[in-house]
């Protein structure tokens, strides 16, 4: 709970900024800091259809997800997103993604994991 909200205050934070600066500039904040600010890397998973029919469909995870994609593309500089949605986002494929992400980045690199969908927990 405490990562979603940080998320949200993150996100929205983002959202304020870009509202009065379109656009991440990523080599304008290097050059400003001084410091390699690296690559910006997003993992983005929506599912709309589960495979347990006792779930019931969603309408716009799928949607969110790549809008999430694409803004995160377009405005804020990430340079490497991948995008899994429904059959391509099942647990085989998102646990090699995220394996992959972790292998590939850098500690200067910035990391996005983003998910809509049913949060699919129990708790004993």
């Amino acid at each position: 709970l405490i990562v979603l909200i940080l998320f949200f205050v993150v996100f929205f934070g983002f959202a304020a900024q870009a509202q009065r600066s379109p656009g991440l500039n990523v080599k304008a904040l290097e050059k400003e800091s001084g410091q390699t600010i690296g690559t910006f890397r997003a993992l983005i998973i929506g599912i709309n259809d589960y495979q347990d029919k006792d779930i019931p469909k969603l309408k716009t995870a799928v949607k969110d997800a790549e809008e999430m994609a694409e803004v995160l593309g377009k405005d804020y500089g990430f340079s490497e997103i991948v995008l899994l949605t429904n059959e391509n986002a099942n647990a085989s494929k998102i646990g090699k993604s995220i394996r992959t992400l972790i292998s590939q980045s850098k500690e200067e690199d910035s990391i996005l994991i983003y998910y809509a969908g049913r949060l699919l927990i129990s708790i004993d």
